[in-house]
């Protein structure tokens, strides 16, 4: 999920602690500009897909600022399967490659 409305002085540590009380994280990222401040949201997403749906529906406040939830597009990147979440493929297309390179080096699909 998507989280705005971070005061841009919470650090990555303390997002990410504040999330991390509510269950094992696979992902959890705050946005910084090229100058380090932060960019005021972030990316949480937990292993359990409850966890994801419980925690999107509560009211959470970081540094003293309420903080805004929503359930990001993520396309096939991510589907749950038996509670867990389950990678999906993606095809790339890669391009000019020099005649050195074996098919058998880029995978198999």
């Amino acid at each position: 999920m998507i989280v705005f409305g971070i005061p841009y002085q919470t650090t990555s540590e303390g997002f990410r602690d504040y999330f991390a009380q509510y269950g094992e994280l696979l992902e959890c990222e705050l946005m910084f500009s090229r100058e380090g401040r932060s960019r005021g949201f972030g990316f949480v997403l937990f292993k359990d897909e409850e966890v994801n749906n419980r925690v999107k529906d509560m009211q959470h406040s970081i540094d003293g600022r309420s903080l805004d939830l929503k359930l990001r597009d993520m396309g096939d990147k991510f589907k749950y399967e038996e509670g867990r979440p389950a990678l999906s493929k993606t095809k790339i297309f890669i391009g000019r490659l020099g005649d050195a390179v074996e098919p058998g080096l880029l995978g198999s699909d």
